[in-house]
């Protein structure tokens, strides 16, 4: 994803470290650990049909040697559930992230919504810092960037046109204006679905070849994207003021 874009110069979130119990440490990828968690799935299944020997009699010792199952070492005694329920939550935590930087309650401050409430028309479309964008201009990109991931998401990996990055402002009516804050809300909710279906084992892959992010970071990179501008926004509002009150 390109740099303008907010989300392609974000880097691969940190691999977590892990001890299988065969050594030292070492660093395995979120998809590494889901593989393992559906082979000691089967393991379970596969034990428990045999001989009626469950993993907890495993990780006790009081079945076989640890050293026949070395998943044992990466699980440890943590109950099973608890790993498939870490699994699962990894793209609400995503998708509720998402939700925070455009609806509000972010740990930063002002959610973009939020940045926006009570803007009027005029006010969005007015520059009031000479050579930057206006508000409007810069929830249209916003826009563009969710397009963007949501392409992805469909196969398609072509990068944004600089019309489709930076589109040009409508007419500046109170209509219009609701109109573009209000796609900008769908498309969040929208994105947000998608990232609740998602494949969870398919975080650390690239959505689309052409561009060679993972999904993970394309998705975390909106949030991202979204309070970047969100603080622009606040500046900007600031700038009215102080124009208003000049």
């Amino acid at each position: 994803m390109a740099a303008k874009n907010g989300v392609g110069d974000q880097t691969t979130p940190p691999r977590r470290r892990i001890d299988r119990g065969l050594g030292e440490p070492h660093v395995e990828s979120l998809s590494e650990c889901r593989r393992a968690m559906m082979a000691w799935m089967t393991l379970e299944e596969e034990m428990v049909a045999n001989d009626g020997t469950g993993l907890a009699d495993l990780v006790g010792g009081t079945a076989r040697s640890h050293s026949s199952f070395p998943l044992v070492g990466l699980i440890g005694v943590r109950p099973i559930e608890r790993w498939v329920e870490r699994m699962t939550a990894e793209v609400n935590r995503l998708e509720e992230q998402l939700r925070r930087a455009l609806e509000g309650e972010a740990w930063h401050g002002p959610s973009v919504l939020e940045s926006l409430a009570g803007l009027s028309a005029a006010q969005a479309a007015s520059h009031p810092i000479a050579g930057a964008h206006s508000i409007w201009e810069l929830v249209l990109h916003l826009r563009s960037d969710y397009d963007l991931v949501l392409r992805r998401l469909a196969g398609d990996g072509r990068q944004l046109t600089a019309a489709e990055d930076w589109p040009a402002c409508p007419a500046s009516t109170e209509e219009n204006w609701q109109q573009t804050v209000q796609e900008l809300k769908l498309l969040n909710k929208k994105l947000r679905q998608a990232v609740r279906d998602f494949p969870d084992e398919r975080l650390d892959d690239p959505l689309v070849p052409e561009a060679p992010y993972t999904a993970y970071t394309q998705f975390i990179g909106v949030t991202q994207h979204n309070l970047y501008h969100a603080g622009q926004i606040a500046l900007l509002k600031r700038a009215l003021a102080a124009t208003t009150t000049a």
